[in-house]
């Protein structure tokens, strides 16, 4: 069933060359930070900030109102009847997106340098092939202290190239930080609905949407990325983000031409690895779906060459006569 939403602001004749997408749920202590480092760019081109507010159950909607009263011209909320989730908030904010650019931003997090746009733009403008441009972020604690950590590491923040630089950043666990990317509207992606369940939910976009084209990276700072007990990603364990991981290769492989997935095997073997030097020897159960996971996403990269059956004979194939073997021990 669709869900009405609300949308107060702009008008349908504005046109922006850039639309800043941000998605919010519970980040009343956040907002207005990340909503002012929007409003503090400088820019000889329009921008709108569109912000997909998802029935927060503390007062992010009234702070929204409020700040959508004060800069009127340039915020458009996105107001549903219900709780959307994530993934379909996401949907929401980048089909009401009307720029020829997409930049993306969560409601935890903020800009850190007024010229953010106006230099990934330029850089775009100069440059069809570049669909999707991007820039190392500061870490900082829940109250905005930096932490002296840049994502993604120093090696790969010079990545200028394809579809495989992508997906190798990716698989090196250097993703693309979300609020640091600027994209070209037209090639983002009609990502599938099943995607919803992953919690990995923007690389998907990058994946899908880069094709022939090339990702540029600016190696400056200009985000920053806020961990709190709250955050999506960083709230989570490390055994759920290695799960997770390996959710993504599943969900992506189809849409990876075959010559490349090979890369997304390389990680999610190693994701495994970690696993099983992670999880408890009574966690029979978890260790059996663990072993089986790889064996099914591994046959969904492509067909197995020399490593990866070496691979599945030396260290799967071994664990599962004691996975099934009867005892004491339970999940």
């Amino acid at each position: 069933m669709d869900v009405k939403v609300e949308e107060i602001g702009l008008t349908a004749s504005f046109e922006p060359l850039v639309s800043v997408c941000m998605v919010t749920y519970n980040h009343e202590r956040f907002i207005t930070q990340a909503v002012e480092s929007v409003m503090m760019q400088e820019t000889d081109f329009p921008i709108e900030l569109v912000v997909g507010e998802d029935c927060s159950t503390d007062n992010t909607r009234e702070i929204l109102l409020e700040l959508q009263k004060r800069y009127s011209d340039r915020i458009r909320l996105l107001l549903p009847e219900r709780n959307l989730g994530p993934h379909k908030n996401f949907r929401s904010n980048i089909k009401a997106s009307r720029g020829k650019y997409v930049a993306f931003m969560d409601g935890d997090d903020f800009w850190t340098d007024p010229l953010k746009l106006a230099k990934q733009v330029a850089l775009m403008e100069t440059e069809a092939a570049v669909r999707i441009c991007f820039h190392p972020v500061s870490i900082v604690d829940e109250t905005g202290m930096p932490s002296g950590r840049l994502y993604p590491i120093s090696s790969h923040r010079r990545i200028r190239g394809g579809l495989k630089d992508l997906l190798d950043s990716i698989a090196c666990h250097s993703a693309i930080p979300t609020g640091s990317v600027v994209m070209l509207r037209a090639v983002i992606p009609e990502v599938p609905e099943n995607f919803d369940k992953l919690l990995i939910g923007d690389c998907p976009y990058w994946v899908m949407a880069l094709g022939s084209g090339i990702v540029a990276c600016i190696d400056e700072p200009m985000t920053a990325y806020r961990q709190h007990d709250g955050g999506i990603w960083s709230s989570k364990t490390q055994e759920t983000q290695f799960e997770a991981e390996l959710e993504f290769w599943r969900a992506i492989a189809p849409y990876i031409p075959k010559g490349l997935r090979g890369i997304g095997w390389g990680r999610m073997r190693d994701c495994c690895e970690k696993w099983f030097s992670m999880v408890p020897s009574a966690s029979r159960m978890k260790m059996l779906r663990i072993a089986f996971s790889w064996i099914t996403v591994s046959l969904q990269l492509g067909k197995w060459n020399g490593a990866q059956f070496r691979y599945f004979i030396g260290r799967i194939f071994p664990m599962l006569p004691k996975l099934f073997r009867r005892g004491t021990n339970t999940p």
